[in-house]
């Protein structure tokens, strides 16, 4: 029998909130057309109350259940009904049947109808209609089951394995799941039809910046690529070229070769205005001899350069890196020797093969480190070089915490005591993440000042002597000190809404923290650190700090500007922004109007005039552009040569962490238990997976950092 609605002063079913109450008295004051809030109501045959709060109330089961209370909101009854549909499934029927004849007391028909639609959603109905379109042909379950496969990143053979059958019998009726072959053939197809979108995509952007990087997994090694550019709504679009099989020694010419051959696969050799890759001396020599940068190198900078290269991990399966010290003493006039013999030596051996079909010649393109790695080396080599001795001994007495971090990841045993004492576990260094160590050492200092006595048992416990007040004033001053570091990280790390543009205002004002740090009297133990990495920062960065191509990117950005340059500096800089508008200006074509409004003027009259109106224009553009308060990227609208430089300059991002990302989604797909995964299907579903039918776009398609990552950029 169906309950029936109490009327009870304590009825646990219904429970007036205070806006009733209060709807009460505005209608005995006179007021009427108060609009009261509802309140579910859950049926005292399944739960009783314990306790009332301003939005929701605590029930206990009395179904079986020892001891089982649950929180319902007073707007929604949810929470009751997972319970029974978890612990009580049987009662689920007969749980909606009750709620759907109970009803709020109210005083009108008309409020308790207004009131009945919004408790209909609760209810399990089968009347709703589908979210999704109905499958009806075979076709539509076909590219479903693609889908699934992609999106899930689950094997081909999926389509064979027993559940799967089970469960599509029983939902497609008549229709039929089709053999691993037709969906690997389909994954072709669906991979061609992706790809050409792609291309046609690339194809309208103007410029378009590249990231590469290597990967290794299970004895195979890839170069990975994605593409990068912004369209004529500067939105970003951000996309995956391949995941290309290198097979053999990862040198310079192999790396050199596949790039070139990506890029003209996808057609865009000639668009692709910088490329960012890590410090990997085969990536600096592949982009030495083969591509063209704006600055020589000094014989400092080679030498710090070979010292990165030696400090750079090498893969797991023994990759060879060449020593950057023997690539930097090639002189630049012995670089175009060497390209020569490299493409006849190639002319010959094709000469004896085919004769019909001539060598091209591999061209790479404006090249940048990835600011992220060498922020990462700073905080990793350049600080393992302090020889300050009061440093080096406290720096050493902090291998206190590794042991303690050792025992986390080697025994379970020590989790559970570490839980137990502190409550949560200590986030544990990860060399390939770049801010780990910093994460890792914040999370015992926030121990060290909360639970300061726990931390220490735990110290002992391990038999390890607890933290002295000097470690951990250690501790607190070097999180202090690179907390700026991994702020720059993030910032220079975020593909979404970050261009080039940010590399050098994040780098200049990473700078300047680093000079207050110097003069700050409480920093005490960790003045060495605070200088290597001042000198780190300066030498590292020299360069990229002084590239045109960067100083542009960022004037142009409308939120930097010339905030972060010196005084000295903007005559200089401006006068750069001014040449890049005056490039734009002159590759577009110039009409003869203003020829025509002087009719007796001699020739070398009207072309000077021209002339001055031009710069006239030039200058009142850039002026009026420097001048503007606003910040947001909808301001150059009012610019529109500055407009197209930003597109071009600003194409690029800011580090290789896409590549990164990339390999994440291939690690992903390729398993332990699919080695038997072929290079070309491999290549296919991450494709697939991270394009989807085209490319990402970030303004419809965001991450899910977006949020806060805005919040902090305005």
């Amino acid at each position: 029998m169906d309950p029936t609605p109490s009327t009870s002063k304590d009825d646990p079913v219904i429970d007036l909130t205070e806006t009733e109450s209060q709807d009460k008295n505005s209608n005995s004051s006179g007021k009427s057309g108060t609009k009261r809030k509802y309140v579910v109501t859950v049926p005292e045959k399944f739960f009783s109350k314990v306790s009332s709060g301003e939005r929701s109330n605590v029930y206990k089961c009395i179904m079986g259940c020892v001891n089982k209370t649950i929180n319902v909101n007073h707007t929604s009854l949810y929470n009751a009904r997972r319970h029974i549909e978890t612990f009580h499934k049987p009662r689920l029927v007969e749980f909606n049947s009750s709620f759907g004849d109970q009803r709020l007391q109210d005083k009108t028909h008309n409020e308790v109808k207004n009131d009945q639609a919004p408790i209909d959603k609760h209810l399990v109905s089968t009347k709703d209609p589908p979210t999704s379109k109905q499958i009806l042909t075979q076709d539509e379950l076909d590219d479903r089951i693609m889908k699934f496969i992609v999106k899930d990143m689950n094997a081909l053979r999926v389509v064979e394995k027993e559940g799967f059958l089970g469960l599509m019998q029983g939902v497609v009726g008549k229709l039929r799941v089709k053999k691993r072959t037709f969906f690997t053939e389909k994954l072709k197809k669906e991979y061609s039809n992706s790809k050409t979108a792609l291309c046609l995509a690339l194809e309208k952007a103007t410029h378009i910046c590249t990231t590469a990087d290597m990967w290794t997994g299970h004895k195979r090694s890839y170069l990975g690529m994605t593409a990068h550019w912004k369209g004529e709504d500067l939105k970003r679009s951000s996309a995956c070229l391949a995941v290309r099989r290198v097979k053999g020694r990862h040198t310079f010419d192999v790396i050199a070769s596949t790039i070139n051959e990506i890029h003209k696969e996808f057609k865009i050799q000639g668009k692709v205005n910088v490329m960012i890759t890590d410090s990997g001396s085969n990536f600096l020599k592949a982009f030495k001899i083969f591509g063209e940068n704006e600055l020589t190198l000094t014989e400092d900078q080679e030498n710090l350069q070979s010292e990165e290269d030696e400090d750079y991990e090498e893969d797991a399966d023994g990759v060879v890196y060449l020593d950057l010290d023997n690539i930097f003493q090639e002189h630049y006039g012995q670089t175009s020797l060497a390209q020569e013999e490299i493409v006849e030596n190639e002319n010959e051996d094709s000469d004896t093969e085919i004769t019909d079909e001539p060598q091209e010649q591999i061209k790479l393109p404006y090249h940048v480190k990835c600011p992220c790695h060498l922020l990462n080396l700073i905080a990793t080599t350049d600080i393992s070089k302090i020889t300050n001795p009061s440093f080096k001994k406290l720096k050493k007495s902090g291998s206190k915490t590794p042991k303690i971090w050792n025992k986390q990841s080697r025994s379970s045993l020590a989790c559970d005591i570490i839980k137990e004492k502190l409550g949560l576990l200590f986030i544990l260094h990860n060399q390939t993440r770049w801010n780990s160590f910093y994460d890792a050492l914040n999370c015992v200092q926030k121990f060290s000042k909360t639970k300061t006595m726990e931390l220490d048992e735990t110290f002992r416990h391990f038999a390890v002597n607890p933290l002295t007040q000097s470690e951990k004033e250690f501790i607190a001053e070097y999180v202090r000190i690179m907390e700026p570091f991994t702020e720059a990280l993030d910032v220079l790390q975020n593909e979404e809404n970050m261009s080039i543009g940010c590399v050098i205002p994040t780098i200049n004002l990473l700078i300047e923290k680093m000079e207050e740090f110097r003069t700050d009297p409480t920093i005490i133990h960790c003045g060495p650190l605070v200088s290597a990495v001042l000198l780190g920062l300066q030498t590292r960065f020299e360069r990229l700090l002084t590239e045109h191509h960067l100083i542009i990117a960022s004037i142009s950005d409308p939120m930097f500007k010339m905030i972060w340059v010196d005084d000295i500096l903007q005559a200089e800089y401006t006068s750069l922004l001014k040449g890049a508008v005056r490039r734009f200006k002159d590759s577009q074509p110039h009409s003869c109007s203003s020829t025509v409004d002087i009719p007796n003027s001699p020739k070398k009259k009207r072309f000077l005039d021209g002339l001055n109106r031009r710069a006239s224009t030039e200058v009142d553009e850039v002026e009026k552009y420097l001048t503007d308060e606003a910040i947001d990227i909808d301001a150059l609208d009012r610019f529109p040569n500055i407009k197209m430089v930003y597109r071009e300059y600003n194409s690029g991002i800011p580090s290789s962490a896409a590549c990164e990302r990339l390999f994440s989604t291939a690690g992903l797909i390729f398993t332990a238990k699919r080695c038997n995964l072929s290079d070309k299907n491999f290549e296919m579903l991450v494709f697939l997976k991270l394009n989807e039918a085209c490319c990402r776009e970030w303004a419809y398609n965001p991450s899910k950092t977006s949020t806060r990552t805005r919040s902090n950029r305005k």
